[in-house]
């Protein structure tokens, strides 16, 4: 609903003209929605009707339309005089989030080669300690001295897996946001509820081959719709 203020500007901005056309559009609808077609002769006045809601709703558009296309073109200049600024600062935000981005993965990769550096360091030195202390048990069982030998298998642990942390640098008001997206590897595998069908396809079949074409899953059907020309 228009304010007090708002439907002062709307009056003083739409001329007399339109606001009375524009006033009988709610009585066309309160009749329109009246009418029960009962015979032949009453379809055909309610046809002549139908022709002057269309005529009207053009007439009322032609005037929105020769009210509206200075607005537009003042607004299309606007849109145009900042067009190319915006975009450059756009190209300017993808450029510079494309390197921060490239930044963190590359420090990423980094982080994960010294990580795996490392395990294969801690599983090699895991390996030898591992190799003595057999030895260790197996001079104790070939002296009879199953208390050492018991002793000593205590010592063997686990390799402690090493975990490297990267401190990323920090920017206030920038954060790093993973969102998960998805790619199609092999269509073929998709299950059949991650599917939908293509319906600009189907709905260009239904109108070339007007019902004809046999697809299964399929039905194609008439719907009518009253064409209408204006008096």
């Amino acid at each position: 609903m228009a304010t007090e203020g708002t439907q002062a500007i709307l009056d003083l901005a739409i001329p007399k003209e339109a606001q009375e056309l524009v006033s009988q559009v709610e009585n066309d609808l309160v009749v329109a929605q009246r009418f029960s077609i009962v015979s032949n002769e009453n379809y055909a006045e309610v046809g002549e009707v139908l022709k002057r809601v269309k005529g009207r709703y053009q007439e009322i558009e032609a005037k929105r339309k020769e009210m509206t296309a200075p607005l537009d073109e003042t607004k299309k200049r606007i849109m145009d005089f900042f067009r190319q600024p915006l975009d450059r600062l756009a190209n300017a935000e993808r450029a510079i989030k494309a390197e921060m981005v490239r930044f963190t993965q590359e420090q990423e990769r980094l982080r994960k080669a010294e990580e795996e550096r490392l395990q294969r360091l801690a599983q090699e030195e895991q390996r030898r300690r591992d190799e003595a202390l057999q030895k260790q048990i197996d001079a104790a069982q070939e002296r009879g001295d199953e208390q050492a030998a018991e002793t000593l298998l205590q010592f063997a642990t686990e390799t402690a897996v090493p975990v490297v942390q990267v401190e990323r640098p920090k920017v206030e008001g920038i954060n790093v946001v993973r969102r998960w997206k998805y790619r199609v590897v092999d269509e073929s595998l998709i299950p059949r509820e991650y599917l939908v069908p293509n319906e600009k396809l189907l709905a260009s079949i239904a109108i070339s081959s007007k019902g004809t074409a046999k697809i299964a899953g399929i039905e194609f059907y008439p719907e009518a719709v009253i064409a209408s020309r204006t008096l």
